[in-house]
C-alpha cells in the first residue's frame, strides 16, 4: 500500500506542477486558473470513488467485470493518447518550434529504454508481491 501511495503521490506532484505552470501561462485570469486547479484536484478522488463504487458494490458478476474492464480501458486509452499525441508527437515532430535537431532517433531510443525500465520494475514488483 505504501509503495502505491508513494508512486501516486510522486506522479500527482509532477502532474500538478506541470498543469499549474500551463494554467498560469495559458488561461486569461486567475479565476480560470483556480477553477482549473480545483477541477484537477477533485478529478482523482472522483475517479477513485467511481472505481470503488463499481468494483466494491457491484458484486462479482459479469456486469461488474465489464464495467471494471471498461474503466481500465478508458484509463489506458487516455494514457496512450496523451503519450503518443500530446507528448511524443510534439517532441519528435519536425514542424514548429521543436524542429528536428538531429536527435530524433536518440529521443525514440530514450522512450523505448524508459518503457523497458518501467516494465522490468513492474515485473519485479509483481514477483515480490506474489
Amino acid at each position: 500500500m505504501w509503495i502505491l501511495f508513494s508512486a501516486v503521490s510522486f506522479h500527482k506532484a509532477i502532474i500538478s506542477f506541470t498543469s499549474g505552470v500551463r494554467f498560469v501561462e495559458s488561461l486569461p485570469s486567475w479565476r480560470h486558473v483556480l477553477a482549473s486547479i480545483a477541477f484537477l484536484a477533485f478529478s482523482s478522488p472522483a475517479g477513485v470513488a467511481i472505481g470503488l463504487a463499481v468494483t466494491e458494490t457491484g458484486g462479482r458478476g459479469v456486469g461488474t467485470a465489464l464495467a471494471g474492464a471498461g474503466l481500465q480501458g478508458l484509463a489506458t486509452g487516455t494514457f496512450l493518447y496523451v503519450t503518443f499525441f500530446e507528448v511524443l508527437l510534439v517532441h519528435l515532430s519536425t514542424h514548429g518550434e521543436r524542429a528536428d535537431d538531429g536527435r530524433r532517433l536518440l529521443k525514440i531510443l530514450a522512450v523505448v529504454v524508459g518503457f523497458g525500465c518501467v516494465t522490468v520494475l513492474e515485473m519485479i514488483t509483481i514477483n515480490l508481491t506474489s
